[in-house]
């Protein structure tokens, strides 16, 4: 009898999260998400069920102290301190929103093993080859019209592919690429020119390079590379993006032209595992609900292209990934809402806790080129910690609200503290419109290099903290009264424009004596409050490089002065903490020594800034692992 219940019990749990899952990665992937209601009576059964087999533990946690290289010993060992595991300030989400995170904060959920889904194609490739002018086709659901496996490199020109056949695989197809035009997998390199690409089904995709790792977010993959150039790619169906990435495959595009139509179809997409994925000019456009140009779970850079989302955003964000944007014109018309969505915008940045994207600082990042925002917000972050950084862009704001910035509460995580933290840098750069920062969010506002700002920031009155700093050369020109915690100016830089602004408990009119000059603020009456944490930033790798050594990276936290690396493993039945901290935000890259070998070792990072002689933290960032083998 118990063998006969342990057998369902296994069978319930891999199968159930995959019935259920599907539809959700059919609403969340692209945008937009909805609970997970069906999800969580299955993981409510098993949870309880396998408390009675297994019983529970309880854990405990250290923090390090604020100082330069310190250990801490207990004699129990507790996990890894949760600071900065789930986005903002450490809170979860709460119950019967998503599936629980795995203990070292890497996400939950199925579609982690990539041994679970077998992939099958009318054609194979598996020996490196040379193939132009042929036709691959198929009409099979969860078949590939052409599938490359294998460590080969094989070159296709000139090819045409079809793909028809409806799939309900759900995560198989957003994980793992089945029912795809073209997958690539198990270390295949495949390059692609002057192909003809066209998809009809759902689930999809045109191409799809999966790097062989199921994990949460941003793992080594194994080598998959799809090289795509001078080609069209065209799908009709739902969940069927243009260029896939997932399982921390690569995708380099130049020149490719790419339209879809269907509902959670990216032009530019990726999924669970995220990845790489470099795109050099080409036409990206979309036209599907929940459809955004860009939905990146990776690292994405895109250059000198065009992307255009006719109805839904132009670029989303979820969780710890980037998107870099040069010399790129972006246009969002934002007509249709979907999901858990309650704003239009151009550009979002969130955490859906889906468990697809690891929590931690999510990276927009936008270099010349232009952005348009026909609806709604032109920037909108919730639920996550956030860098945006912009130079020399041409925003173009159609919105009659004129918002350029919402940082606020959202659809995900949990009522109170699922806000954003945002560092938001300005340099060459001319912004127009309203700021809002709500109640459960942060925001640093950091203009230079001449940038200018005509707008009004939390014009209804204090809620969230705001700190604005305007150097010499930078000025802000207020369109209506405003509300900020804190300030950094100087003489002439602050335009109130007959409008008021209140910093903190001091307001401030046109004409006062306080102001110096008539429509001026002194920069002396003004500092930086220590209220106002610095954004955060990321662990991007860490590599046992020589004997008893760790090379740790990390991404540059513009709005803070240093940062603190936390180190953690265990000796003897015990955990030991140590920190090391980083006096310059320039640097990125340091090593941590005398570390022992055949340990396993956590590390994670967090910033800082200087205020008045007291250093203010963010949270730390989710850890990064490294054993030590030298």
């Amino acid at each position: 009898m118990f063998l006969l219940f342990l057998s369902f019990f296994k069978f319930h749990l891999s199968f159930a999260p995959y019935t259920s899952l599907r539809n959700k990665k059919e609403i969340i992937q692209e945008a937009i998400h909805m609970k997970r209601k069906e999800f969580l009576k299955t993981l409510m059964v098993i949870t309880l069920t396998s408390s009675l087999l297994v019983g529970s533990v309880g854990s405990a946690t250290v923090f390090a102290a604020d100082n330069t290289t310190q250990s801490t010993t207990q004699t129990d060992t507790p996990p890894t301190p949760p600071d900065g595991q789930t986005p903002p300030d450490g809170q979860t989400p709460p119950d019967g929103q998503t599936p629980p995170d795995k203990p070292d904060g890497q996400g939950g959920g199925p579609g982690q093993n990539s041994t679970t889904v077998e992939a099958n194609g009318a054609t194979e490739l598996t020996k490196s080859t040379k193939v132009s002018g042929k036709t691959y086709k198929s009409t099979t659901a969860d078949q590939n019209a052409l599938l490359v496996k294998g460590d080969i490199s094989t070159t296709l020109s000139n090819i045409k592919v079809t793909k028809s056949g409806d799939s309900e695989g759900g995560d198989s197809n957003n994980f793992y690429g089945t029912n795809s035009g073209i997958l690539a997998k198990d270390k295949a390199v495949v390059n692609i020119s002057d192909a003809n690409i066209k998809t009809t089904a759902n689930g999809a995709n045109g191409t799809f390079s999966y790097g062989g790792n199921g994990a949460q977010n941003s793992a080594a993959g194994d080598g998959t590379t799809i090289n795509i150039s001078d080609s069209t790619i065209t799908t009709t169906g739902d969940q069927a993006g243009g260029i896939m990435t997932a399982g921390g495959g690569t995708t380099n595009a130049t020149n490719v032209t790419i339209k879809t139509s269907g509902r959670s179809s990216a032009a530019i997409r990726s999924d669970r595992g995220g990845g790489t994925v470099n795109v050099n000019g080409g036409s990206y456009t979309t036209s599907g609900v929940g459809s955004p140009a860009i939905y990146s779970t990776a690292k994405t850079t895109v250059k000198n292209a065009t992307l255009t989302s006719t109805t839904s955003e132009g670029v989303v964000i979820e969780g710890m990934n980037s998107v870099v944007l040069e010399n790129t014109n972006l246009t969002a018309e934002n007509t249709k809402l979907n999901g858990n969505a309650t704003e239009y915008n151009t550009v979002m940045l969130y955490q859906s806790m889906s468990g697809d994207a690891a929590n931690g600082t999510s990276l927009f990042t936008a270099n010349g080129g232009s952005i348009t925002s026909k609806k709604g917000n032109v920037f909108y972050v919730t639920n996550t910690s956030a860098q945006i950084s912009l130079r020399n862009v041409a925003i173009k704001n159609e919105d009659s609200s004129n918002v350029l910035l919402k940082v606020a509460e959202g659809g995900w995580g949990k009522s109170g503290s699922n806000g954003g933290n945002v560092t938001f840098s300005a340099a060459k750069q001319q912004l127009n419109g309203n700021i809002i920062v709500d109640s459960s969010s942060t925001l640093n506002l950091l203009l230079s290099d001449g940038s200018t700002y005509e707008g009004a920031i939390n014009t209804d009155g204090t809620a969230g903290s705001v700190y604005v700093e305007v150097p010499e050369g930078c000025t802000w020109k207020l369109t209506g009264d405003s509300y900020i915690s804190s300030l950094s100016c100087v003489d002439g830089s602050i335009n109130l424009n007959g409008y008021t602004l209140t910093v903190g408990s001091t307001t401030y009119t046109s004409g006062s004596s306080t102001g110096k000059a008539v429509n001026n603020i002194a920069a002396n009456v003004l500092t930086k409050d220590a209220s106002v944490k610095p954004t955060g930033t990321n662990v991007s790798s860490v590599a046992n490089t020589s004997s008893k050594k760790v090379t740790v990276k990390w991404t540059k936290d513009a709005s803070a002065d240093g940062y603190q690396i936390r180190y953690t493993t265990k000796e003897n039945g015990k955990t030991v903490i140590k920190t090391k901290t980083i006096t310059s935000k320039n640097t990125v890259k340091t090593t941590l020594s005398g570390l022992t070998k055949g340990n396993t070792y956590s590390v994670s990072i967090r910033s800082y800034k200087t205020v008045k002689g007291k250093k203010v933290y963010s949270s730390y960032s989710t850890t990064k692992k490294v054993k030590i083998r030298k």
